[in-house]
């Protein structure tokens, strides 16, 4: 099975004439779902900042002169690996505002511009969940937090979760997973079937709809997978993987600004996903912005240290419209390497051979 992003670039450059008036540069960017199965990963986020619109609602209008602090926490715990799969939500217990932050590996977090008020603190670590509450009346206020129970096994890569996936039942997750395992078999009809399965237990499952964004991005229906990603970051705001989701969906109705913003905000959650640079380099593409997409596709390219055709594939199209000719045909080098059949790699030899075709008209 492959899902397929399409990213189309109109070449502009008087040097490259046979890739603007014959063939136009729009890449088929095929990606097997295999390697999509790290969008199901979201990383640490140590430090975040209250939403801003609690600063915009009653309480700014009720005084100009709002004061916000600092709420600052240590979580310790017997089992160091405990620490480190801990996530904290905090509370608002008037407006029930929430957000949510992953402690870094020394157990401390922090969240900034916090409206003063009471709030509740509730730290998830494996099966265990506690509950503290605490009132923010300074400026910086800081609490203590100690945690006994152990961490739970490791799943996949570098992994930690949001507060809100640490709400999913069992029951959800485990749907969920079927539904991967039945989508890397190319079995689409169990995935959808076990994706329902998930949101008929847990409504708001993000992973769940992001999951479906995917599918319907591979059957070639942009505008459903927008709303399914949509759905996804509502249901889980700081869950970066659904804004790389939503991003590959505006990428796919070539709403490329809409899909610049909705990757800033998930490089907050997942500074180090390759995906985030992915599909922040074809937005770039669709944008004419080719040096920066040029720098984001090598990016992407050593974050997912080089396990990513695609990413090749994205460096030869900056690279032929800054008529960089010689290195471009690298790229496309590398890729057909990997990708010897299929659109994409159709694509990259035709894009070769017209990138050598300029190349040689350009010497004296």
């Amino acid at each position: 099975m492959m899902v397929c992003f399409r990213a189309h670039c109109n070449v502009a450059s008087p040097a490259f004439p046979r890739v603007r008036t014959a063939f136009r540069l729009c890449s088929v960017l095929c990606i097997g779902l295999l390697s999509l199965v790290a969008f199901q990963c979201v990383s640490t986020a140590q430090t975040v900042s209250w939403p801003r619109t609690a600063l915009d609602g009653p309480l700014r209008q009720e005084s100009h002169d709002l004061i916000v602090g600092t709420l600052s926490g240590i979580i310790t715990s017997n089992d160091p690996a405990a620490t480190k799969s801990t996530c904290v939500e905090v509370r608002d217990l008037s407006t029930h505002l929430s957000v949510s932050v992953c402690p870094s590996s020394d157990g401390s977090f922090e969240v900034r511009d916090i409206p003063l008020g009471n709030y509740e603190v509730v730290i998830s670590a494996g099966t265990e969940e506690l509950r503290q509450s605490v009132r923010v009346s300074s400026r910086s206020t800081t609490i203590n937090i100690a945690i006994t129970g152990s961490a739970p096994a490791p799943h996949g890569d570098d992994v930690s979760v949001t507060a809100a996936q640490m709400a999913v039942p069992n029951k959800a997750k485990h749907a969920l997973e079927k539904a991967w395992n039945a989508a890397k078999k190319n079995q689409l009809v169990e995935a959808r079937r076990y994706i329902a399965t998930a949101l008929a237990t847990f409504p708001r499952y993000a992973d769940a709809f992001a999951l479906a964004a995917i599918l319907d991005l591979n059957d070639n229906k942009p505008e459903e997978s927008l709303l399914e990603a949509e759905r996804a970051v509502a249901c889980d705001r700081t869950n970066g993987t659904a804004y790389f989701v939503l991003a590959a969906a505006y990428n796919g109705v070539s709403h490329f600004a809409d899909a610049l913003r909705a990757v800033e905000i998930g490089i907050r959650f997942r500074p180090n996903a390759w995906q985030a640079y992915f599909e922040k380099a074809r937005a770039e593409l669709g944008n004419r912005q080719f040096a920066k997409a040029l720098a984001d596709a090598a990016r992407a390219d050593e974050l997912n240290d080089g396990k990513i055709p695609m990413t090749h594939l994205l460096q030869a199209e900056a690279l032929v419209s800054l008529t960089r000719y010689t290195e471009a045909i690298t790229q496309l080098q590398l890729y057909l390497r990997r990708v010897s059949d299929g659109p994409g790699a159709v694509y990259a030899r035709k894009l070769a051979a017209d990138a050598q075709s300029a190349l040689d008209n350009s010497r004296p």
